[in-house]
């Protein structure tokens, strides 16, 4: 096995999917064991994932649930990046008006009061700023890491027995 070979043994290609989905989804168990291994893995290269299983596998539907996943992954991702878009544009305008409202009230209004405004805005605007730097940068990574491993991941898929091994 080369270090970038991931083997999953199986009974039967079944074994790979949610009994209970006809659309051939990968199992939860199946995607954490193999993103496992790839965290192990160096960047860059091919990454092989070598199916053994007792009867024959067609490697075409294993192929196609992994592009799936991937594109699920994907869109998740993008759902999440317009989720944040949302949630940061919302925050910083509620930054915004209560910062200038208590600048406005700044000589109007009790020091605690004062200090609950400008505290709720800078806040507000913290949390919009920790979207941008940390949860943005998070996803965009997220997602190259997918695009990296769906582009460059090969399969093989042999039966227990067989000279291929």
């Amino acid at each position: 096995m080369n270090k970038n070979e991931i083997i999953i043994k199986i009974k039967n290609e079944q074994d790979l999917y949610i009994p209970f989905n006809p659309e051939k989804e990968l199992k939860k168990e199946v995607i954490d064991y193999i993103g496992s291994k790839i965290e192990e893995m160096t960047s860059g290269e091919e990454i092989r994932i070598h199916i053994i299983s007792e009867e024959a596998v067609d490697a075409e539907d294993i192929r196609q649930a992994f592009s799936q996943w991937s594109y699920n992954i994907q869109l998740s991702l993008n759902r999440e990046k317009w989720k944040n878009r949302k949630k940061q544009a919302w925050m910083f305008c509620i930054g915004v008006v209560f910062i200038a409202l208590s600048v406005a009230l700044q000589g109007k209004v009790s020091m605690v009061v004062y200090t609950v405004l400008s505290t709720i805005g800078a806040f507000s605007m913290w949390e919009a700023a920790a979207i941008w730097i940390v949860e943005n940068p998070e996803n965009r990574i997220k997602k190259r890491l997918i695009r990296r491993i769906t582009n460059n991941m090969k399969f093989l898929c042999t039966t227990e027995g067989s000279d291929n091994l």
